[in-house]
C-alpha cells in the first residue's frame, strides 16, 4: 500500500512538473519572445571606391567586428552589373565606361550561405572622362553633389528675409567654387545692403552648394541661384529692389564682372538668383537689377563657364554641359 502511495505521488510530481512545463512554453509562445538568435553575416559597409580608366577599386569593411574567415565577397556596379568576386576586404570591377556614373554595392556569404549587403555606394565616375559634359558632371560628383545635374539639391525655404544686417562699411568676400575653378566676390552692402545680407545668409545655409548656372548666354549672363534648376525657384522670399543709379551712358549700366540679382520684372521680386555680366548684352542692361558685387578673382573661370553657354541659355540635348557651384564660402577680413 506504501507502494503504491509512492507511485501515486510520483505520477502526481511528474504530471505537475509537465504540467509546469507546459505552461511555461505556452507562454513563451505567447509572451512574443523571439526565437534563438540564427547566426548572422557582419554586414560590409563601403569605406572607399577609387576610379581608374574604365575600372573602380572597390574597399569594405565590417566596422566593430573581427572579419569571419570564409567569407566570399561580390562587389555589383550599378548600371550594367559588371562585378568582381574575392576572398578579401577589397576588389576592382572592370569594364566600365568612363564618364558614366556608377554605384556599387558588396554583398559576402558565409559557407554556410548566409548572405550580407552593404548599402550602395555614393556616384562615382571611372576616371578619364572624354567629353565636356562628363568632366563637369565628375568634377561635381566628386565634391558630393548628384549626378544628374537636373536633380533639385535642397528644399530649404523660409517665410521672410532673415533679420540679420551687415554694416555698410564691412568688407564681405564670397568664394564660388565651381566645377571649372574658383570665383571670388567682393560684396556691395553699401550699395545693396539687404540684398547682401540675404546672399550671406543663404551662402552660410548652404543653399547655393551644387546649384547649377541654369541660364548661360554667350555676351550675356551667366545665372545661377536656383535650386531646382528651372529658373522659377527661390528661397520662399523676396527681397526689395536695390537698383543702382543710373549710368551715363547706357551701354554701360553694369561693369564687366558685375554681380547683380535677378528679378521677375515685377517690383521687389528678386531672391536667390542672381547673374554674373559677361558682356556688352549684359553690360547695356536697363538699371532695374540690384547691384550686389563684383567679381575680383576668377573672371577667367566665369568666362569659360560663359563659353559653355547657348544664345537661348536653355539646357538642351541629352547631354548638355552642366557647370555648377560646388560651394559658396563667406570670408570678412
Amino acid at each position: 500500500m506504501l507502494a503504491s502511495a509512492m507511485e501515486g505521488l510520483r505520477r502526481t510530481r511528474a504530471g505537475w512538473i509537465a504540467a509546469v512545463c507546459g505552461l511555461s512554453m505556452t507562454a513563451a509562445l505567447f509572451s512574443g519572445l523571439p526565437p534563438a538568435a540564427a547566426a548572422s553575416v557582419p554586414t560590409p559597409q563601403i569605406v572607399a571606391t577609387a576610379p581608374g580608366n574604365g575600372k573602380i577599386t572597390v574597399t569594405w569593411a565590417f566596422p566593430g567586428v573581427t572579419t569571419p574567415t570564409g567569407l566570399q565577397a561580390t562587389a555589383i556596379a550599378s548600371p550594367g552589373g559588371a562585378s568582381c568576386r574575392t576572398t578579401t576586404d577589397s576588389c576592382t570591377i572592370m569594364g566600365l565606361a568612363n564618364g558614366v556614373v556608377t554605384t556599387v554595392i558588396v554583398s559576402v556569404k558565409d559557407q554556410s550561405g548566409l548572405t550580407a549587403s552593404s548599402a550602395t555606394s555614393k556616384p562615382t565616375f571611372p576616371a578619364n572622362p572624354t567629353v565636356a559634359w562628363q568632366v563637369a558632371d565628375q568634377a561635381a560628383v566628386t565634391a558630393g553633389c548628384p549626378a544628374d545635374p537636373r536633380n533639385r539639391v535642397n528644399v530649404l525655404q523660409w517665410f521672410t528675409p532673415p533679420s540679420e544686417t551687415v554694416a555698410s562699411t564691412a568688407t564681405i568676400r564670397a568664394t564660388i567654387v565651381t566645377d571649372l575653378g574658383a570665383i571670388v566676390i567682393k560684396l556691395l552692402p553699401a550699395a545693396a545692403p539687404k540684398t547682401v545680407a540675404s546672399f550671406v545668409f543663404l551662402a552660410r545655409q548652404h543653399y547655393f552648394d551644387c546649384v547649377i548656372f541654369h541660364r548661360v548666354i554667350p555676351g550675356f549672363v551667366d545665372q545661377t541661384g536656383d535650386p531646382t534648376g528651372t529658373g522659377f525657384g527661390g528661397p520662399g522670399y523676396t527681397l526689395p529692389d536695390e537698383f543702382p543709379a543710373k549710368a551715363s551712358s547706357k551701354n554701360h549700366q553694369y561693369a564687366l564682372g558685375a554681380v547683380a540679382m535677378a528679378n521677375t520684372g515685377a517690383a521687389h521680386s528678386g531672391g536667390s538668383q542672381f547673374f554674373f555680366v559677361m558682356g556688352a548684352s549684359g553690360e547695356a542692361l536697363p538699371p532695374k537689377y540690384s547691384l550686389f558685387g563684383r567679381i575680383t578673382s576668377g573672371l577667367s573661370v566665369a568666362e569659360a563657364i560663359n563659353a559653355g553657354g547657348s544664345a537661348t541659355g536653355n539646357l538642351s540635348g541629352a547631354h548638355p554641359v552642366v557647370h555648377r557651384m560646388l560651394s559658396v564660402t563667406i570670408s570678412e577680413p
